[in-house]
């Protein structure tokens, strides 16, 4: 009997009058499992076609199935008997609920049903060899990888590379945003060159700007003035589009516009200041105040335009990121994405690689960066038509996320997608304001410090850059290397979760 259920036969008293309904139940959420798991699986065939992901997408469909439910009264009953359900290893749950169901029935004195092959055939998946696969190894000592980004002042900075390297830095980030090829290839050349002579490992993230909307200036006058909440403004595809007599703002993919309805939320400046949807007309919509400090926000140009409510169309690869393709899959090891939406942008970016030569060292992974709630919400087909292809991982939280869902829902809808991408063993690159602080004003207070180390959890934790960039990556490699002192285990949640109905609809 495995021991995977926590109990012997002996706990339990055979003329419990529970025994029997309790078995029922959980022979009920065993035919459900296997229904719904089919289902998704079936969804996902076109994408599973000779991929020895299958029994990774299992996982994830199973912990779906089950998340979508709430068992936490069928927890504390299966706790009177010395039971309980699985809180990881998603693949063997049906094995495991199936060896309960076993249980309870010899000791009820039932007839006992063989568990079908299906449900005995799973196996774990492990998430160390998924992370080498994606990552590239950690630094003996440690399961976590540090990654950094370096100013572009010391691209070719050979004694900062040397300094970085040897303090624990085992990833080097190339933002792809900014800059241009020849920084990133000096970057690149330089850290590759300088690991090599140390004997030290290096891996090459370059991640990908996607399409990043932003607001657009019309007139000098339009950023003098300060918008306070009540206030309004328009929000237009030209200067030509605006009402007469009116001001306003642009954006720098237009095509948005027209696809925002009333009642609509849009945010500026990473979130600073809020507004919503009161009035639209041809090109152009009057957008009211919601959310602003006290002393009022200036629409400037260039600022971040989130549009959480509505579901845009547009590509996830802007031009510069079909022009930077081409040298991030010869010079990178893992390519980072931040705009994908759906299994259809998945699909362009593998068409777009298909024509790139890349290393012939290390196939490319990807990192998946949900930056919508339509991420999030297609997080698990994204993750099944991309692990599908390539080694993959996800990078949270995503600053563009955080804007979106708003600081009360972000904490635990990471804690979900954590779970997720532990049920498929998909890495997670970690990445934090509390870690930024590090970076940008060196030293962190008491608190900042509690708060830094409840962020090194995970598969790889990620630096921006900064004036304080070597300070923190010495105290981070001092953390990293005592992350199983500092990261809580897991507890298991038994509560139903909303966010990934429509996969089961």
């Amino acid at each position: 009997m495995p021991t995977s259920t926590g109990c012997e036969a002996r706990l339990i008293d055979p003329s419990h009058p529970d025994l029997s309904d309790l078995r029922s139940e959980i022979d009920a959420l065993r035919a459900q499992l296997a229904e719904e798991t089919a289902q998704l699986l079936g969804a996902w065939s076109g994408w599973l076609r000779q991929s020895d992901f299958l029994p990774r997408a299992q996982a994830i469909a199973i912990y779906l199935a089950l998340s979508r439910r709430d068992l936490s009264g069928l927890q504390r009953e299966l706790g009177r008997f010395g039971l309980a359900l699985p809180t990881a290893d998603w693949a063997r749950v049906p094995g495991t609920l199936a060896a309960i169901s076993t249980l309870l029935a010899r000791a009820s004195g039932q007839s006992v049903e063989p568990a079908s092959p299906d449900e005995l055939g799973g196996e774990a998946c492990c998430l160390d060899a998924q992370a080498n696969a994606v990552l590239g190894p950690a630094l003996p000592g440690r399961s976590t990888r540090l990654i950094v980004t370096v100013p572009a002042s010391l691209a070719g900075d050979r004694e900062f590379a040397v300094k970085l390297l040897s303090l624990g830095v085992e990833i080097l980030r190339l933002d792809l945003a900014q800059d241009d090829e020849s920084v990133w290839r000096l970057q690149a050349e330089t850290f590759r060159r300088v690991a090599d002579e140390l004997g030290l490992p290096l891996s090459i993230l370059a991640e990908l700007g996607g399409t990043r909307p932003q607001t657009v200036r019309f007139s000098e006058a339009g950023e003098r003035r300060r918008y306070a909440q009540g206030d309004c403004f328009w929000l237009a595809r030209a200067p030509s589009e605006l009402p007469q007599g009116e001001t306003g703002i642009g954006c720098s993919q237009p095509q948005i516009i027209g696809q925002l309805r009333f009642g609509d939320s849009v945010w500026i400046d990473d979130g600073e200041l809020g507004a919503r949807v009161v009035e639209r007309v041809y090109g152009a919509v009057r957008l009211e105040v919601i959310q602003a400090s006290a002393d009022g926000k200036r629409l400037k140009s260039g600022r971040s335009l989130n549009f959480p409510d509505t579901e845009m169309a547009v590509s996830a690869l802007s031009d510069q990121d079909l022009a930077a393709l081409p040298f991030a899959a010869a010079h990178a090891d893992i390519l980072a994405c931040s705009r994908l939406q759906g299994a259809d942008d998945v699909a362009a970016l593998l068409t777009a690689l298909a024509g790139c030569p890349s290393r012939p060292a290390r196939a490319l992974a990807l990192a998946i960066k949900p930056e919508s709630r339509r991420a999030a919400r297609n997080l698990p087909e994204i993750l099944v038509a991309a692990a599908s292809r390539l080694p993959c991982s996800v990078l949270l939280p995503a600053p563009a996320l955080a804007v979106e869902l708003g600081p009360e829902r972000l904490g635990e809808l990471i804690a979900r997608i954590a779970a997720l991408c532990a049920a498929a063993a998909v890495p997670v690159i970690r990445t934090a304001p509390e870690l930024d602080r590090l970076v940008r004003r060196g030293p962190p207070s008491r608190r900042e410090l509690v708060e830094a180390m409840a962020s090194v959890c995970g598969e790889a934790v990620l630096l921006d850059r900064g004036p304080h960039l070597l300070r923190a990556v010495d105290f981070l490699a001092d953390a990293l290397s005592r992350k199983d002192e500092i990261c809580p285990l897991p507890g298991p949640r038994r509560d139903a979760l909303a966010s990934w109905q429509a996969f089961f609809e």
